[in-house]
């Protein structure tokens, strides 16, 4: 009996094993097989890094007459092609002018200072001392015109305006196309094409008029012989004046009454105005000087014979 179940678990276990192997080798999917039907993982790529947008330039696009540069005390010539760093400055001279590109065009005209301000890819900033710029905006870039003695900010974004500067306390914005942004005083007005705004020292802009038509001068024929006279005289409304090459400041009513020094003899006064918009009328003015005698003291001695 013990003999039948030995051979029994025997064979049990033969057709067990012989059925292992055949699963194993038939039936069992080979992982090498199962590796290949595995798609491949594609290799991590990183992505490319942008190169720095390039910084943006001032450049010297051209320039008639004398145009300088303000290098520590001294002013020395600048060339067309030429480039100018921020807080550069340049001046341009009697008959002289020059066009700037900071990203926009700006026009310098005659007699004119102008410092070079914060150039990025979103504002291009001008700071004026005084004269007269011309700002040409195209779509995407915002030119700043700033004037430090009256603290106002003009401003257009595709659009174009003029700014004029005495120095003295006045500026006075034009805009010739798009709509330009006036600031002074924490006060802002919207100044539309063919329109102006006056900003005098400490006050906020005037409210935008239409530009003048045409620009006028009229000069008192009133005087003196005397060494110290005034010249006196009315002009429009925004426009600068200048006496003999000193820019001087009109009142809002575009009057004004300028002392001016007139040495013995015969004298040359030139006097003219400017607007805006870039038109000039001049008037000359001759008057002869007779200074008052001056008289000498006379000198009385007296002798005490005792």
């Amino acid at each position: 009996m013990t003999r039948y179940v030995v051979a029994a678990a025997l064979a049990f276990a033969l057709v067990a094993g012989a059925g292992y192997a055949i699963y194993v080798t038939w039936m069992r999917e080979p992982a090498s097989a199962h590796a290949a039907t595995t798609p491949p993982v594609a290799p991590s790529i990183a992505a490319p890094v942008a190169a720095p947008a390039p910084e943006p330039t001032v450049r010297v696009v051209r320039i008639e007459g004398t145009v300088e540069k303000r290098v520590g005390a001294s002013w020395i010539p600048v060339n067309a092609g030429e480039s100018l760093t921020e807080q550069d400055t340049i001046r341009t001279g009697a008959k002289a002018r020059a066009e700037i590109d900071v990203g926009a065009t700006v026009l310098v005209e005659a007699r004119t200072e102008i410092t070079v301000g914060e150039i990025s890819a979103h504002v291009s900033q001008v700071v004026l001392s005084a004269g007269h710029v011309s700002a040409n905006a195209q779509a995407g870039t915002t030119i700043r015109i700033a004037t430090p003695e009256t603290e106002t900010f003009a401003e257009a974004t595709a659009g174009a305006f003029d700014v004029l500067s005495s120095g003295t306390g006045q500026v006075t914005v034009a805009t010739k196309r798009g709509n330009a942004k006036v600031t002074a005083r924490g006060e802002t007005v919207a100044v539309g094409e063919g329109t102006q705004t006056i900003v005098r020292h400490g006050e906020a802009p005037t409210e935008p008029t239409a530009i003048p038509s045409s620009l006028f001068l009229k000069i008192s024929a009133a005087g003196t012989d005397r060494e110290i006279s005034a010249i006196r005289g009315e002009t429009t409304p925004g426009a600068v004046l200048t006496i003999n090459g000193e820019r001087t400041t009109p009142d809002a009513a575009g009057t004004f009454a300028q002392r001016v020094a007139f040495p013995k003899g015969s004298n040359v006064i030139v006097i003219m105005v400017e607007d805006a918009m870039g038109r000039q009328e001049t008037r000359v003015v001759r008057r002869t000087a007779v200074h008052p005698p001056v008289e000498t003291p006379k000198l009385e001695t007296t002798v005490d014979w005792k």
